[in-house]
């Protein structure tokens, strides 16, 4: 296997606590769940180094003895978080660029620092070290993650793309919860944040989940797009719907709506000469859309439908009109200016994330069950991939009313 870096997050900002303890150190069968994970990825079949971000001083006296042992084998570098999970990434993969080369240590250390003299320097530092090696990510709150999916995932990452993100079919996961009930255990959906979007494959409907996977390669991306990545993750929960039963649950802050479109903006900007008129002029509303889609969930985006009717997209007096599917999947490498692809497949560990109490209660009572069917599972079905998924979940009657 070509020799990547993977990367593990175990941030504590912007993540939420369970019985007071953060996800990445929640006690899951004697240990945390960052421990059990960091466990399966040093078996899987490789020596990569590892690169793992979080409170540096807590994560390296938590993991001291699994460092120590693995010494001789591979790297395992604990670094300290930014101010948010996509920085954090990035400046990750920094510390393993800067490892080696004086100047690079010399760089700013946020990317709206970065001069483009910066990202010169980054990039031809990294096209003369093999730039194109992948790198790997995985979170730390998935402590059902096993080595030989890990090992498939990277195997299966496609080579040809900057960004690659991982999604699961319902199938297997549905089949292993199902599997519980011969201990009269049954797993409660609406107490969980574990939901699947709707797809079409192949002209067929399917249901698969965001797997936690990502490959790609970080300096491949645009900075200005990096900063539209950070701008709507630190505002997901203003993005998500806003209302909830008939009842208004949230407002938009409209500075924080501002510092979106402008984040936004400062992107676009760079990438009008690849757009068509046409397409430029629906970019905003495509691409939102698009991240949406894969990562934020929710499935009632009424800030969406208001962004729309005043960007003229959808015509308040139809409200039936949508924006064609294959507008978007055609135009994301134009209007990204990177080649963005979706791995399906059948894994099932990493879908289990632990987002709330009753999840972390589920997974910790259940455990070892699970290991065993998620491992019997396999020994039946194999680890597989699976066709190429479409870029977007499909639209229904209109915009606002798309299923994710």
């Amino acid at each position: 296997m070509d020799k990547g870096l993977i990367i593990i997050g175990a941030g504590i900002k912007e993540t939420r606590k369970i019985d007071d303890k953060y996800q990445s150190f929640l006690d899951i069968d004697g240990r945390t769940c960052i421990e059990a994970v960091l466990d399966e990825v040093i078996k899987t079949n490789n020596n990569n180094p590892v690169y793992i971000w979080g409170p540096e001083e807590d994560l390296k006296d938590i993991l001291s003895s699994i460092i120590k042992k693995e010494k001789s084998k591979r790297e395992i570098r604990v670094v300290s978080e930014r101010s948010s999970p996509i920085e954090s990434l990035f400046f990750t993969y920094l510390e393993y660029l800067k490892k080696e080369d004086e100047e690079l240590r010399k760089i700013s250390s946020r990317w709206e620092c970065l001069t483009d003299v910066d990202w010169k320097i980054l990039r031809d530092y990294a096209a003369k070290r093999d730039f194109y090696k992948m790198i790997f990510y995985l979170p730390s709150d998935i402590p059902l993650v096993r080595h030989n999916e890990v090992d498939f995932l990277m195997k299966n990452g496609e080579q040809g793309c900057d960004l690659l993100m991982g999604w699961s079919l319902k199938d297997g996961f549905e089949e292993v919860i199902d599997s519980l009930q011969n201990y009269n255990i049954n797993f409660d959906y609406s107490k969980s944040k574990i939901s699947f979007s709707k797809f079409r494959l192949s002209g067929e409907p399917i249901e698969a989940r965001f797997n936690n996977f990502f490959c790609g390669r970080p300096l491949n991306i645009d900075p200005n797009l990096y900063i539209f990545f950070e701008t709507v993750y630190k505002n997901r929960n203003l993005i998500k719907k806003s209302y909830e039963r008939g009842k208004e649950k949230r407002r938009i802050d409209p500075l924080n709506f501002l510092m979106l479109i402008r984040a936004f903006a400062r992107y676009l900007i760079t990438r009008r000469k690849e757009i068509r008129a046409r397409i430029f002029q629906h970019s905003y509303f495509i691409l939102n859309t698009y991240f949406h889609s894969l990562g934020l969930g929710g499935k009632d985006y009424r800030y969406i439908k208001a962004l729309a009717h005043s960007l003229r997209l959808m015509d308040k007096k139809q409200p039936s009109y949508y924006l064609d599917v294959k507008l978007i999947e055609e135009n994301m490498e134009k209007l990204t200016g990177n080649k963005i692809d979706v791995h399906l497949s059948n894994v099932i560990g990493p879908l289990f994330d632990i987002d709330t109490k009753y999840e972390y209660e589920f997974v910790k009572a259940n455990y070892g069950r699970l290991r065993d069917d998620i491992g019997r599972y396999y020994e039946t079905r194999g680890i597989k991939k699976l066709h190429r998924m479409p870029l977007i979940s499909y639209f229904t009657k209109s915009v606002g009313d798309f299923q994710t």
